[in-house]
């Protein structure tokens, strides 16, 4: 039975959303953006398809790295859009709103969730939450994105090298089922996807603003040229960050054009 044979509709139960969210599980895949990208070269996908699964064998993060999860133990699930309605150099407001619908999820089970530029969820230095999105542009607006997410639930050891994981197993001590967990952040996701709709684009960016791993005072950051201290001034809606280090010298980054030194 190939992949796409095995796919099964699910009936997830979430209040009335503004997306008309179509539910698939697939028990194991590569990656789940891999899977949507094959629905959508078929054409066997429309906007608010979400694919999840219990089991990826070649999750992927952003550039060249993995995401670790163990069978059963997490949630890993890619969200289907077509935001025609945004320009595509505003496209890094659904990374805000995705990274915002994931630790408002988080904060529902346990408080002291925040986002570290660009999107990734973290519990304080801990990282707990990744995404990566892919889109499609068509002229100036986006055609269709794809929002994949990994979110550690119950996982309680890693073996990778990834520096800092951790899981809400291991904030809390107990297992927490995975679908409700998922229902939450569909809604979550839906309310903050109705206010870019709606164009309230100042109201989504000060909620990142205010999510913000280390929004406050000065940190170690290092780029090409070596460390140095500097605090968040703000986040293009571009994507690119602002800083500006103790001697007052504004700085601006692309993703992975500086890192985060942490403790």
């Amino acid at each position: 039975m190939s992949q796409a044979d095995s796919l099964q509709e699910q009936n997830i139960s979430v209040p009335s959303t503004s997306i008309p969210y179509h539910t698939l599980y697939l028990p194991q895949t590569d990656s789940t953006n891999n899977e949507c990208r094959r629905l959508a070269a078929t054409g066997n996908i429309s906007h608010g398809t979400l694919l999840y699964t219990s089991f990826q064998t070649a999750g992927r993060g952003q550039g060249c790295h993995v995401w670790e999860s163990r069978k059963d133990q997490n949630l890993l699930f890619t969200l289907y859009l077509t935001p025609v309605f945004l320009p595509a150099n505003q496209q890094f407001f659904l990374s805000e709103i995705a990274s915002l619908a994931t630790a408002q999820t988080l904060d529902s089970i346990h408080k002291g969730f925040c986002v570290k530029w660009p999107n990734d969820v973290y519990y304080q230095e801990k990282k707990i939450a990744g995404m990566l999105l892919e889109s499609v542009i068509h002229g100036t607006h986006l055609a269709n994105t794809l929002i994949g997410i990994g979110i550690n639930i119950n996982q309680n050891h890693f073996e990778s090298d990834a520096p800092n994981p951790i899981s809400l197993k291991q904030l809390t001590g107990k297992d927490t089922p995975l679908l409700p967990v998922l229902e939450i952040w569909m809604q979550k996701f839906d309310n903050l996807y109705h206010l870019l709709q709606r164009g309230h684009k100042d109201t989504i960016h000060s909620l990142y603003r205010n999510r913000l791993f280390r929004k406050d005072g000065y940190h170690p950051y290092s780029d090409k040229n070596g460390r140095f201290l500097a605090r968040i001034l703000d986040v293009e809606p571009s994507g690119f960050l602002h800083l500006e280090d103790q001697e007052g010298t504004l700085r601006r980054y692309a993703f992975k054009e500086v890192k985060f030194i942490l403790s």
